[in-house]
């Protein structure tokens, strides 16, 4: 269970912020290709963070990445990191002066950036692309946010994240991962 408050980070704003900080650390060459970030570093990356892809190995592209990919847009969208030429046909993936901008906001006001930034400056066709959809369309989130829109601050919400195939059981032994999220506003 997790909470989101306006004093708590929430998972994946400690999984952006961790992702940012590499990206300020490391020099990050992009491929000439895609301009994706090296398979190296997206494995190093996904060591970081919360919410790990699984069954990754240091051979798998960015796409692969569901996470890591939507970071990737979520920073060069909110203009928090820009590509920058390097030798030749290379470009580098750089932190903007704007990131640190953004750590002066409150937690609750980053949170509301990258929904922002994702809701309208993200590219979803090159999101949905490149992560052969695992990445959510824009109708089904917009049908979640409808549902979080009625629900009162200080309500628990079940979460449910099933990989279940559709027509099983509800008492078949397939895993489940499940979690709780409780919506805050003290």
């Amino acid at each position: 269970m997790f909470e989101i408050s306006l004093t708590y980070p929430s998972p994946l704003l400690q999984d952006f912020l961790r992702f940012m900080d590499y990206l300020k650390e490391e020099d990050t060459v992009l491929s000439p290709k895609n301009q994706y970030m090296p398979r190296e570093q997206l494995w190093g990356l996904n060591q970081l963070m919360s919410f790990k892809t699984e069954n990754a190995n240091p051979k798998l592209d960015q796409g692969s990445y569901s996470l890591l990919h939507m970071f990737y847009h979520l920073a060069l969208a909110g203009n928090l990191a820009v590509m920058m030429p390097g030798k030749g046909v290379e470009f580098h993936l750089k932190v903007t002066d704007r990131y640190e901008e953004y750590l002066k906001l409150t937690m609750c006001e980053q949170y509301f950036f990258l929904l922002e930034t994702l809701w309208i400056d993200a590219d979803w066709e090159a999101l949905q692309k490149a992560t052969y959809g695992r990445i959510p369309n824009v109708r089904l989130i917009s049908s979640v946010w409808q549902e979080l829109a009625r629900v009162t601050a200080g309500k628990t919400l079940n979460v449910k994240d099933s990989k279940r195939k559709k027509g099983r059981e509800n008492n078949d032994k397939t895993p489940m991962r499940r979690g709780l999220i409780v919506i805050s506003m003290s």
